[in-house]
C-alpha cells in the first residue's frame, strides 16, 4: 500500500466544470460519492487498505427534486452556490453561455408571443438501477513522472485531458 486518503487527510483537489467538486469531501451528497482514496501497488495491498478504512455518517435531509432544491431554507449542496443555483456564466464554454437565471412566472403576453409553448418535467427519478449517472471513479498506472495512463468512468476523455493539464502546468502527454 502507498497511501490511503480521507476526509481531513486530502488536499483541496477539486474538479467539474466550474471547478467546485472535491476530489474527497467531508460532505457526501449521493450513492457512490467518494469517501475514501486508496493508493496500491498490488490488488491484494488495495484490498487490504480498503478494509482499515472506516467510515461514520451523520444523516443529513435530503434534496430530491428541483424545485425543493430552490425553495428558501432548502439544505446547500454545495456552499458556492447559495440558495442552490449554479453561479450564471460558465467561461469554459464561452463568453456567452448561462448568463443569467431566470425564475418566475411566465407573463400572459409572453404566451401570447411564443411561436411553441412546451410543458414538462424532466428528471432521472425512473433509473433502473441505485447509481448517479456517471458514477465518477479512475484508476491510473503512473508510468513517469509526467505520464500517467488512465481509465475513468466517464464518457468525456478529451475534458479529463484538459481538467489534468490545468494540474500539471500543461506537461502531460
Amino acid at each position: 500500500m502507498k497511501a490511503i486518503l480521507a476526509g481531513k487527510t486530502v488536499p483541496d483537489w477539486k474538479g467539474g466544470t466550474p471547478r467546485y467538486t472535491r476530489v474527497l469531501d467531508r460532505k457526501v451528497r449521493y450513492v457512490g460519492d467518494a469517501v475514501a482514496l486508496v493508493a496500491a501497488t498490488s490488488e491484494q495491498a488495495a484490498s487490504d487498505a480498503l478494509s482499515l478504512i472506516k467510515v461514520e455518517y451523520e444523516v443529513l435531509p435530503a434534496v430530491l427534486d428541483m424545485e425543493d432544491a430552490l425553495k428558501p431554507g432548502a439544505p446547500q449542496l454545495y456552499e458556492e452556490f447559495p440558495g442552490n443555483v449554479v453561479t450564471p456564466g460558465m467561461p469554459f464554454f464561452g463568453p456567452k453561455c448561462l448568463k443569467a437565471v431566470a425564475m418566475g412566472v411566465t407573463s400572459k403576453q409572453g404566451f401570447r408571443e411564443a411561436d411553441v409553448i412546451t410543458e414538462g418535467t424532466f428528471s432521472y427519478d425512473n433509473i433502473p438501477n441505485p447509481i448517479p449517472p456517471e458514477p465518477p471513479g479512475v484508476i491510473a498506472l503512473w508510468e513517469e513522472p509526467n505520464k500517467a495512463t488512465l481509465w475513468v468512468s466517464n464518457q468525456s476523455p478529451g475534458m479529463d485531458k484538459i481538467t489534468l493539464t490545468h494540474g500539471w502546468n500543461g506537461r502531460l502527454a
